[in-house]
């Protein structure tokens, strides 16, 4: 059941919390909630109704968030506030039940309705409150005993009138308000359960389901791009490269063998990767992969690409002054590319480690040179030392990527 953190859409959107949302969500599905209730619900009616003899039935009717500040602010004068504590993550919870049910609980169970001496009121007595505390103490016992661990550990601190002071000192802004109806012998008594939204496992937080991620969107293709190297460099410098110019890498995990590029090459499927190896096969290239997918930023090597002896300043001086200054600040990505593989979520969610996958690229065929998904070049690979590089062939405005 996801009742967790809901989806919404639209222009407005961003003005809604995280709780308002929780609320609006658990609004509009309530009889997705209510059954992830029924265990408690179910056997605290069965308790109350093999204790005092009379049917009961509780029903939960809405969430909302808290609408006063403090606890005294948002109860009728004739309520009890019962003081919990959730003993594994220390909430601090409140219900609220009016006391004229609360009376009605203790008369019968003790058959009468003389509790000491001093004259029933409106306000609790001391002796009905513990007595009251005692009811309370002993139904948490009885549902640990049934629900085990999907019954929260709760340790009762204290029971309050409404009238009592130290209630107007408890700040519930961060509460949320679950409220329900109780049906005990004949009459109808509102009750109300104040709690912060992280307190309960009342909304189910659902995991990703795979089956259905598939079902709906496992059509849908990217390109599996397999990167030689990824540079950064400034617009300017794109502006003065020419066929023949070599590109030194400071940094690669490929090496030049036998005329062919072979070592370790991240493939790149949207905003993730999977790092594998490139070899060839009958003059074509080859990917095996090595893991499943991951966020390819971890591990990105990006080097910036500079002019010998930072030439690139005079380039600008005739240059209007905000092109300047744009042309000196901005960096693009330029992309030196094997090859692109079009490959649905479907494929690509199965590919595994030791899975080879033919590039459809021969090893005698240029690399792409890449600037914001559009072609600008191609080039050749080449090994100076122990340095792997490219050596422009021709560079030009560009034209839209051609999937391979």
């Amino acid at each position: 059941m996801a009742i967790g953190i809901p989806l919404l859409i639209g222009a407005n959107s961003q003005s809604y919390s995280v709780a308002a949302t929780r609320f609006i969500n658990m609004s509009l599905n309530l009889d997705q909630i209510r059954p992830s209730l029924e265990p408690i619900i179910d056997l605290i009616c069965r308790n109350v109704e093999f204790v005092y003899k009379s049917p009961s039935r509780i029903e939960f009717i809405s969430a909302t968030n808290a609408q006063t500040n403090y606890l005294s602010e948002s109860m009728q004068f004739d309520e009890v506030a019962v003081k919990l504590l959730l003993t594994d993550s220390a909430h601090i919870i409140y219900i609220n039940i009016g006391t004229c049910l609360v009376r009605k609980f203790i008369i019968r169970m003790l058959r009468t309705s003389l509790l000491d001496d001093e004259d029933p009121g409106v306000l609790l007595s001391s002796t009905e409150k513990g007595i009251f505390s005692f009811m309370i103490a002993r139904l948490m016992s009885e549902m640990k005993k049934s629900l085990g661990d999907s019954m929260p550990n709760i340790k009762i601190l204290s029971i309050y009138h409404a009238q009592d002071d130290i209630l107007k000192s408890v700040d519930i802004k961060p509460y949320s308000l679950y409220n329900f109806k109780f049906e005990f012998s004949a009459e109808v008594h509102p009750l109300t359960l104040y709690a912060p939204i992280e307190a309960f496992n009342f909304i189910i937080e659902e995991n990703l389901d795979v089956k259905k991620l598939l079902a709906r969107a496992g059509h849908v293709k990217r390109d599996l791009s397999l990167i030689v190297h990824k540079l950064t460099v400034k617009p300017i410098i794109l502006t003065k490269m020419n066929k023949g110019d070599v590109i030194l890498f400071d940094k690669s995990t490929l090496s030049i063998n036998h005329g062919s590029l072979r070592g370790t090459i991240n493939g790149i499927w949207a905003n993730w990767s999977c790092l594998g190896l490139l070899t060839n096969n009958n003059h074509y290239y080859r990917f095996q992969s090595h893991s499943s997918l991951k966020n390819h930023q971890e591990d990105e090597i990006v080097e910036e690409l500079h002019l010998i002896n930072d030439q690139e300043d005079h380039l600008l001086e005739d240059s209007p002054h905000k092109l300047k200054h744009l042309a000196k600040n901005i960096r693009v990505s330029l992309n030196i590319e094997l090859s692109r593989i079009p490959m649905s979520l479907y494929e690509i969610s199965k590919l595994k480690g030791g899975e080879i996958i033919d590039l459809k690229r021969k090893i005698d065929e240029p690399l792409d040179m890449v600037v914001d998904n559009i072609v600008i070049g191609q080039c050749m690979p080449v090994q100076i030392d122990a340095n792997l590089g490219i050596r422009i062939l021709n560079i030009s405005g560009g034209n839209d990527k051609d999937h391979n």
